[in-house]
């Protein structure tokens, strides 16, 4: 008899009537959540079974005020006879904890107010007998999260002519995103005092919405997705009002499109679209101090184009120095590589019959024969091949030059304007010095050459001579520099 007592104390004091028309058309004005509707009463008889209650009413019925009654809930199947003219129904903060019982003979209820009932233990099937229900009020009622976010598309199935949806208050962090899949017709969603960090359902689902409340929540930013849809439904709808007080966004450099959006938006917003954020420096601002988004946007990428540009200046660097030390030093590359991985080995000059063979032409002969020739062997300790002095004039100076160059540690040809221009044999010791390069001594060809003839050196001798082997001098004398540029070339 709990529930009948309850129902008998709070029927005595029941609202003024406001609007008659409304409740009888069927419609709800909501407006800052205060509700008009007629409001007329008379007790109805009721009976109680073992797991049921039936509650017998008067057909002249529209407004029941359940509100304020103590720790009513729903746990027992009810059903309602002649409540065909019911259309609302409130129930707000009577503190029902259960909501599991079926409820039957609601058929033509439109608004429904469950507020500040702390629900526990919600059925997903509870409103399943009330399809014609437009308003619902849900808010501040802790309902369970699991609830809303694996059950919430079961929970509002039935309720296809929904229009206005209360959920604010819950402290919900998720809801399934066909939450509203049967909910075509929804018109105001107020979502506030959650703790949503995104639009917590698909925007596709109701194309009618008009009204989305989600103030106080845990918004960051809205991706380019949701900003769509959200332009999307101003557009189709002709106007949509999106409510984001009390969320603390993003305006860094990655949310430059949102707040972008957020300037050029045909959506309604409210505070004039001037709300707390934090930028990249973590500092505490508003959106609407941010008037410059070009120069901003300079801000954000400039460090970044940046670093990018010295890295990449670096890598072309490093490129570059890397192309010119194998262009200048390939065959010891080569030669390194192959003493490494296989079992050729550099040489030595005990490997080679010969010191040096000195390649010149018949005009310095003597600064091959006297000056190189006691330097290289007297100084250095190095055997030298001159073709003057080692060649008797019967031999076939081809041959034996091959096989001097070939029987010899390195190659000296000393390069003068009458070696390249007059001397017929210029060009046969320099092909036959190349083709005896090997990676096992890639250092074997060593050119004295005069400084303003370094540009006309052949380019197949260019080509293999390592860049440190080429001795530039200014004339045929050996000087100090001479000798040490010498020593390291032809000794080491």
């Amino acid at each position: 008899m709990e529930f009948y007592n309850k129902f008998e104390q709070k029927s005595k004091s029941l609202m003024e009537i406001e609007n008659i028309d409304q409740c009888k058309n069927g419609i709800a004005s909501k407006t800052k959540h205060t509700y008009s509707v007629e409001s007329s009463i008379s007790l109805p008889a009721t009976k109680f079974f073992e797991k049921s209650i039936i509650i017998y009413m008067s057909s002249s019925l529209r407004y029941w005020d359940f509100t304020r009654l103590s720790s009513l809930s729903f746990d027992i199947a009810v059903t309602f006879v002649g409540a065909n003219n019911l259309c609302f129904i409130d129930m707000s903060e009577s503190y029902g904890e259960i909501y599991t019982s079926t409820v039957r003979g609601l058929d033509n209820l439109k608004i429904l107010l469950l507020a500040g009932n702390s629900i526990s233990n919600l059925s997903y099937s509870f409103f399943d007998k009330m399809p014609c229900l437009e308003t619902l009020d849900l808010s501040r009622n802790q309902i369970p999260n699991d609830l809303m976010s694996n059950f919430g598309d079961r929970l509002f199935q039935k309720l296809t002519n929904l229009q206005q949806l209360e959920l604010s208050f819950n402290f919900l962090n998720s809801l399934s995103p066909r939450t509203f899949l049967y909910n075509r017709n929804l018109r105001e969603l107020f979502l506030a005092g959650n703790r949503f960090r995104q639009i917590p359902f698909n925007l596709q689902y109701t194309p009618n919405l008009r009204v989305l409340d989600l103030r106080f929540n845990d918004l960051i930013t809205l991706t380019a997705d949701v900003r769509y849809s959200l332009d999307k439904l101003a557009i189709d709808n002709n106007g949509f009002n999106l409510y984001l007080e009390g969320n603390v966004l993003s305006c860094g450099c990655h949310d430059i499109q949102f707040l972008l959006w957020m300037k050029l938006t045909i959506v309604n917003m409210d505070l004039d679209r001037n709300y707390s954020c934090i930028d990249t420096d973590g500092v505490s601002r508003y959106t609407e101090t941010i008037t410059d988004l070009g120069a901003y946007w300079r801000k954000c990428t400039g460090e970044s184009f940046l670093w990018f540009s010295i890295i990449m200046y670096c890598l072309m660097f490093i490129g570059f120095l890397l192309c010119v030390f194998v262009t200048k030093y390939k065959t010891y590359i080569i030669s390194g590589l192959l003493n490494l991985f296989s079992e050729t080995f550099l040489k030595k000059p005990s490997n080679y019959e010969i010191g040096v063979f000195i390649g010149y032409a018949d005009k310095d002969y003597q600064f091959a024969c006297h000056d190189l020739r006691q330097f290289i062997e007297d100084t250095l300790g190095l055997t030298t091949f001159i073709r003057d002095r080692d060649l008797s004039p019967s031999t076939d100076l081809a041959s034996a030059t091959v096989q001097a160059i070939d029987k010899s540690w390195r190659v000296l040809l000393v390069v003068n304007e009458t070696f390249l221009s007059r001397d017929h044999w210029f060009l046969f010791m320099c092909r036959a010095a190349t083709s005896a390069l090997t990676s096992a001594n890639p250092k074997r060809i060593v050119v004295l050459v005069e400084d303003q003839l370094h540009h006309r050196l052949p380019a197949e001798l260019s080509r293999v001579v390592l860049e440190d082997n080429i001795v530039v001098t200014r004339g045929n004398f050996l000087d100090y520099e001479l000798k040490e540029k010498l020593r390291t070339r032809l000794v080491e």
